[in-house]
């Protein structure tokens, strides 16, 4: 993986800054060095500061998803492939119960999936796409691999960034996100490379 942002948010209350750009809803806040999401409104902010490959992913860790079950499509994670006018994207978002992963296409939200996995504060929340296969993790450990392509309008393109699907009590954080690209080492496939030349020279060599 290429890490291409990071943000721990230990800076003054108030705006996120430059970096972060709203989707949609309303923008986070900085608050005692955490990410502060407003109750009862959407927010979905991309990294705005870097470009990011099609094959991508976030993370982020859960300060307090014990004030939503994620069971009902309500809690804080992270958006991948997220553009604007008009929205679309990837929204995965979890609670103390599990979580949800979503799609918005031109605006319009839909339920792709779920899952069931009971998480703790301060969980850490994966969430990867390559291709069209979306692999979300908590504390480590797969919760749900989901396939777009059978998607009636899959997403090929975005920014990653950060999620909140507003819970109807409770403001709830964040602490340091991060994103990149899926990209291989260089150093993984050159060898390869290498092994298999040579296999292929010895194999036509005939004296």
């Amino acid at each position: 993986m290429a890490v291409i942002a990071t943000d721990n948010f230990n800076r003054a209350n108030g705006s996120p800054g430059a970096s972060w750009s709203l989707v949609s809803g309303t923008l986070f806040t900085i608050d005692s060095d955490l990410a502060l999401f407003s109750q009862g409104v959407i927010c979905l902010a991309k990294w705005a500061a870097d470009a990011f490959p099609d094959d991508q992913y976030a993370q982020v860790v859960l300060v307090n998803p014990h004030n939503s079950t994620g069971l009902d499509g309500i809690g804080s994670g992270v958006s991948l492939r997220l553009s604007g006018s008009p929205v679309n994207g990837y929204v995965i978002v979890a609670g103390s119960g599990g979580g949800t992963i979503r799609s918005i296409v031109s605006g319009m939200s839909s339920i792709l999936t779920t899952w069931t996995a009971a998480g703790s504060d301060n969980d850490l929340l994966y969430a990867e796409i390559a291709g069209t296969v979306l692999t979300v993790k908590r504390a480590g450990v797969t919760v749900k691999t989901y396939d777009t392509a059978g998607d009636a309008s899959p997403i090929a393109s975005g920014s990653a960034g950060l999620a909140h699907w507003p819970t109807p009590s409770n403001p709830l954080k964040v602490d340091n996100f991060e994103a990149g690209g899926l990209a291989t080492p260089a150093g993984i496939l050159l060898p390869q490379l290498e092994r298999g030349i040579r296999g292929l020279t010895r194999g036509l060599y005939v004296g």
